[in-house]
Parts: C-alpha cells; sequence; structure tokens
C-alpha cells in the first residue's frame, strides 16, 4: 500500500531468483523513503502524511516472523525469501 500511496503514477513489481534466494521488489517513481531505518518503527511516520505510521512496521515484523529479510534502497523496498 505505500507504493500505491507514494508513487506519482506507476509501481513495479518484481519476483525473481537469485542464487538459492527468491526476491520480492516493490518499486514507485514517487518520493524516496526519507529515514530508511526509521521507516519500521512502531508510529513512526517519517514522510508527515495522514498515515498511522503502523504499515511498515507489521510488514517488518511479519518478515522476522517468517525469516525474510527486508530492506529499503530509495524508492524501493526489497524482501529477500528463504
Amino acid at each position: 500500500m505505500n507504493a500505491l500511496h507514494y508513487s506519482k503514477s506507476q509501481i513495479i513489481i518484481r519476483l525473481y531468483k537469485e542464487n538459492t534466494y527468491a526476491y520480492l521488489s516493490f518499486e514507485h517513481d514517487g518520493e524516496e523513503f526519507k529515514d530508511p531505518l526509521k521507516t519500521f518503527d512502531f508510529f513512526k511516520n517519517v514522510n508527515k502524511t495522514e498515515n498511522t505510521g503502523m504499515g511498515m512496521y507489521l510488514v517488518k515484523k511479519l518478515c522476522d516472523l517468517f525469516g525474510y529479510e527486508i530492506k529499503i534502497k530509495g524508492k524501493r523496498v526489497l524482501l529477500k525469501l528463504n
């Protein structure tokens, strides 16, 4: 949903394999994440919008639960799946 919210007009979703890992990537053409490290904090709304700041926190918790790695690079959220 963040990609939809911050996108100007385009969202690119990629699923690809590299070595023994699968990767899922969401990239939008809008504004970059202002503070990628704080994006996963509870109730942290780093872009100062009307959002609650819970979405990326919950995504991170689910990734941790399933052993997935999640990173933010610029306008892209990347999940490394086992």
